[in-house]
């Protein structure tokens, strides 16, 4: 079966999307390879193709959200194609199915998020597998240096060498060169791996930062952007002002849903799918929520707090207009958002002595943690700073290191660490994130092309002056928004 086939076929489409198909005939050669594509550009059929051309072996697809998994699986099993996803919100005898269904060979592709590794059935089984692709979603997760790190991503390369080495296939919308490097490094696929970039320049998209001081001025600007523009995302870096931010945006009348980890998960998954199904124009959200979303006609993301960097900012940005047609990017920038910003930095890389610390406390007071959580750490810290989550990076990283795991029962020790982590390293991570929260910084004070700011940062120079920005225009938006519909 070839590309043009398997495309008519099961998804219904008569040609492919720039680069799509030299990445699908590169991967059936057993090759690895690094896809850059923006948000809409069609990633998944890079991996779904292949998998669907191969005779024998399955492919395995790491994915960072249930969410996105199941809207995947749903749509491949719509064309009849054997897919499936195996995460926690399954009940116990549905995982057991699907375990069984693996063994027997009935699933071209599946779907698994980095913590199933962590399950010791999973293992057993997949690692007996013919994995005749590894397709990696959203790598950026994998880098230290990217803006959305998860430490079970990071595990991924020895996962594969456990795998067998199979073919692999990382896929992301942004990645600076370093965060490139960083995704190749982590998932053990040599320094010369074939490197797929799709311009990240959306002609459609307008940028714009408006200059705001204090939380009424943002409120008020809020309000007119959304009086002009749904669907809408607003983004928060905080949960803290997201609910603050909630009290005024009541009175606007228009209809809205909240996205965050303090919300049960079948809360946010309720709000998504009022989002998503067009039910609610506005969702409130942290930057958790987006991640391979498919709403094609989001018409408004609005950056209420700075971003941690234009990576992450270009990243959550690019889930509108993904229909291609005209859609409105802003951030809502004061000067005092970057003590915010730093206080973010901070609370993401805790010190050595901290992480060390927390270790302590949860190897002799186990039953306590288990009994009261997190909260109990924090108790013995010292420190009652809800919208401060030291706490939390320290057990993602004692996780990541293999010193503790968590089991129903609470959290086991590993054993006790010999060698921690050298200070340096974790220094070295927070002069990185700080460097990104000034390159934002300049971004938004910046009077240069919008989009050439970040063309240059994803390494493409050549990018000429936009005019579909606020610092091209020389105009207002309003009068950009009637020039182009």
């Amino acid at each position: 079966m070839t590309p043009e086939s398997c495309l008519k076929k099961f998804f219904g489409l008569k040609e492919f999307k720039p680069k799509q198909k030299e990445i699908i005939k590169w991967i059936v050669k057993n090759n690895h390879g690094l896809v850059i594509m923006p948000t809409g550009w069609g990633k998944s059929l890079c991996y779904q193709i292949p998998a669907l051309m191969q005779d024998k072996g399955i492919t395995l697809v790491v994915s960072p959200l249930i969410a996105l998994m199941k809207d995947q699986v749903d749509k491949l099993k719509q064309k009849q194609i054997p897919a499936a996803a195996l995460h926690s919100a399954l009940s116990g005898e549905e995982r057991k199915k699907i375990l069984k269904h693996i063994n027997q060979n009935r699933y071209r592709l599946l779907y698994v998020t980095p913590e199933r590794f962590q399950k010791e059935n999973f293992i057993n089984i997949i690692t007996k597998q013919h994995i005749s692709l590894m397709a990696v979603d959203e790598a950026h997760c994998i880098s230290q240096w990217g803006h959305d790190f998860r430490p079970d991503y990071s595990r991924l390369g020895e996962i594969r060498k456990d795998l067998g080495n199979p073919v692999t296939l990382a896929l992301t919308a942004t990645a600076s060169q370093k965060t490139q490097k960083d995704i190749l490094k982590h998932l053990n696929l040599p320094a010369e791996t074939k490197v797929f970039k799709q311009s990240t320049y959306r002609p459609n998209l307008y940028f714009g930062v408006q200059h705001t001081v204090g939380m009424e001025n943002k409120i008020a600007n809020l309000k007119g952007l959304l009086k002009k523009h749904q669907p809408a995302i607003i983004y928060f870096s905080l949960i803290h002002t997201l609910e603050k931010a909630t009290q005024h945006i009541r009175s606007f009348s228009i209809p809205f849903v909240k996205y965050h980890s303090q919300l049960t998960p079948k809360v946010r998954h309720q709000n998504q799918s009022l989002f998503l199904n067009g039910d609610v124009p506005v969702i409130m959200a942290t930057p958790a929520f987006g991640l391979g979303i498919d709403k094609q006609n989001i018409r408004l993301v609005i950056h209420f707090e700075i971003p941690t960097s234009l990576e992450s900012y270009y990243q959550e940005a690019g889930r509108a207009g993904r229909d291609d047609k005209t859609s409105f990017c802003y951030l809502l920038y004061d000067e005092d958002d970057l003590s915010i910003g730093m206080d973010f930095i901070k609370w993401s890389n805790p010190s050595l002595s901290f992480i060390q610390r927390v270790f302590w406390i949860i190897q002799n007071h186990s039953d306590a943690v288990y009994s009261m959580g997190l909260d109990y750490i924090r108790e013995q810290l010292n420190f009652y700073n809800r919208r401060d989550f030291r706490v939390e990076t320290a057990v993602n990283l004692l996780k990541r290191w293999n010193y503790i795991t968590e089991t129903k029962q609470g959290f086991k020790i590993l054993g006790n660490p010999e060698n921690w982590p050298p200070s340096k390293l974790l220094e070295q991570k927070e002069k990185h994130q700080l460097i990104h929260l000034k390159q934002i910084w300049e971004f938004a004070k910046s009077t240069k092309c919008r989009k050439q700011i970040m063309g240059e940062y994803f390494g493409e120079p050549d990018i000429p002056p936009c005019y579909s920005c606020d610092n091209c225009h020389t105009g207002n938006s309003a009068s950009h928004e009637n020039r182009t519909q």
